[in-house]
């Protein structure tokens, strides 16, 4: 079945009267509205739209699949939908700056904003949809748990560590060993940075852009100052203590409205899909790895939900 979807007017559906805000320098506060540069939001669509495309191409099925988890829908109930709460945080914040009032603290916009960014950032199925994609895109299922395959095996290592304590070497063998046995711990941690790679990796693959897109705005040294509370807010910028660097305010404004944006088309993008399967009664996709069959319940509401064989495997839209 091909879902025909639309690729032009899904940008600012959501956010479009409330799009990142501007600062002022000198007197911190708000001075007008503004959004990215045309060419970067083409970029931004343009990228999206080649990453649904190429993996619907290649297996419709496991392209429907990563769709219906990264919109909730293979959850069994609205307590277990962490992209609905993200997208309601991100709702209520925004729908908040049309108050200037409530951002005269100094800072307090900017703190805001960087929040923001790093919820999203630190949103983990944003990268698992992501890397999900491309993995369709190169012939591969999509793997809710890619990453965690890709993470250590802690039984393994702990009884690794036992079994060095219980020989009979001399402790400083014991201590080497036990510190080599642990190195994965630590080189291997499955960070965002990491993520990031091997989506990099990934997208040369699949020949997308999106890889140095998401690249290009993820700041990790920003991420992790605001997240253990070891940076300062000024006229002058975003100091990062650690690092002794400051980052201005138009530049991290820049990183952050670009993140915004990113983030929306691609949920926007999403949604489509699931309101086209919305559309039909009956839908039906096949792919290298089997097939998939979804009945469609319309609710007395308008909403939806879908049935797979009968059984429900969704909830309400």
């Amino acid at each position: 079945m091909n879902l025909n979807l639309p690729t032009d007017g899904l940008l600012n559906q959501k956010w479009s009267k409330t799009g990142p805000v501007i600062m002022n320098e000198e007197k911190d506060k708000i001075v007008k509205l503004r959004f990215p540069k045309e060419e970067t939001k083409a970029l931004y669509q343009k990228t999206i739209d080649e990453l649904f495309e190429s993996a619907q191409k290649t297996d419709e099925r496991e392209f429907v699949i990563a769709n219906l988890y990264f919109n909730g829908l293979m959850q069994l109930s609205d307590d277990y939908d962490i992209r609905k709460e993200l997208d309601k945080t991100l709702g209520d914040f925004f729908s908040l700056l049309g108050n200037p009032d409530l951002f005269q603290a100094d800072g307090l916009l900017i703190k805001v904003f960087i929040f923001l960014y790093c919820h999203i950032l630190e949103f983990y199925l944003f990268y698992i949809f992501i890397y999900g994609l491309l993995d369709v895109c190169c012939g591969e299922s999509f793997d809710l748990n890619v990453f965690e395959k890709k993470t250590p095996d802690y039984q393994v290592i702990i009884r690794k560590i036992k079994n060095i304590i219980e020989n009979g070497n001399p402790d400083y063998i014991k201590a080497k060993d036990i510190t080599d046995v642990c190195k994965p711990l630590f080189s291997d941690k499955m960070t965002n940075w990491r993520k990031i790679n091997m989506i990099l990796s990934r997208s040369k693959e699949a020949k997308s852009e999106v890889g140095k897109i998401i690249s290009s705005f993820y700041n990790n040294e920003l991420r992790n100052a605001f997240s253990h509370n070891h940076y300062t807010v000024s006229n002058k910028g975003v100091m990062l203590i650690e690092l002794h660097q400051v980052l201005s305010i138009p530049e991290l404004l820049e990183q952050i409205t670009n993140c915004f944006t990113f983030y929306q088309y691609l949920t926007v993008k999403s949604e489509q899909v699931i309101k086209t399967l919305c559309d039909n009664p009956n839908n039906k996709f096949t792919g290298k790895y089997g097939s998939l069959e979804l009945e469609t319940v319309k609710e007395e509401n308008g909403k939806c939900h879908f049935r797979v064989h009968g059984s429900s495997i969704g909830k309400t839209l």
